[in-house]
């Protein structure tokens, strides 16, 4: 999204993305059973050529306590898909969302954030992670047995 000397806005800079192709979304709920915490994960797989821009992350719950951001960058073991383009009938994007019920959570808590019980909240919004090949950020709830749902948006650049 890098624009050498432009001084558009980011709200211009991401619709110029969207009709360029490169802007995706995806998200997905889980439920888990007795001893196990929910994972949802955006992975930018090692085969992958491109590099993912984070812009927005969204998560709910149905038990309020808190979810933890985390980076984990070992693929979870159920796909649920790759992006969907904003620009309709384009190709879907390298990401992919994947998910898992675990206990205890998976990978390195990046930042915690307390939620209330099924609004959904912005994890971040219009500024987020920088994905390299290989690497991924998951939802996780520190509560075993509850459900989530969560979502993301990000813009796909070459390597």
């Amino acid at each position: 999204m890098t624009r050498g000397g432009s001084q558009s806005s980011l709200y211009d800079q991401v619709f110029e993305e969207i009709e360029a192709g490169r802007v995706f979304t995806i998200g997905a709920a889980l439920a888990v059973g007795a001893g196990a915490a929910p994972h949802i994960q955006l992975l930018n797989p090692g085969a992958s050529d491109r590099k993912i821009y984070v812009l927005n992350a969204y998560a709910a719950a149905v038990t309020g306590n808190v979810l933890e951001l985390r980076q984990y960058d070992t693929p979870l073991t159920t796909l649920v898909g790759t992006g969907f383009n904003y620009f309709l009938d384009n190709p879907n994007g390298n990401g992919e969302l994947r998910t898992q019920g675990v206990a205890p959570a998976l990978g390195t808590t990046i930042f915690p954030v307390r939620t209330g019980v099924v609004f959904e909240i912005p994890i971040f919004y219009k500024w987020g992670f920088l994905i390299p090949q290989g690497s991924g950020v998951l939802i996780a709830h520190t509560v075993n047995s509850t459900t989530i749902a969560a979502r993301f948006d990000w813009v796909e650049m070459d390597v």
